[in-house]
């Protein structure tokens, strides 16, 4: 999954910016500044990422799948 930004130029020109970052790359941004500025304890991180890895081998995961990325196009929808 990746969150799209996007940028539209200035007074109607045509030039964008489109920038692509995929979201286990944002989420593990927050997690290693929870663990270094908001003192998250480093098994606490552990013991979520194990808990994720499980969660995505059950039958619920489709469904967490399809609320993420409904989630996430509208917050990028702009509108």
């Amino acid at each position: 999954m990746f969150v799209h930004i996007q940028r539209l130029g200035l007074e109607g020109g045509d030039d964008t910016l489109t920038v692509s970052i995929p979201l286990v790359v944002l989420l593990g941004v927050a997690v290693v500044l929870a663990v270094r500025y908001l003192k998250l304890r480093l098994w606490m991180a552990l013991v979520c990422a194990v808990f994720g890895f499980l969660l995505a081998a059950t039958t619920l995961a489709p469904e967490i799948d399809r609320a993420l990325r409904a989630f996430l196009g509208w917050i990028t929808s702009g509108s």
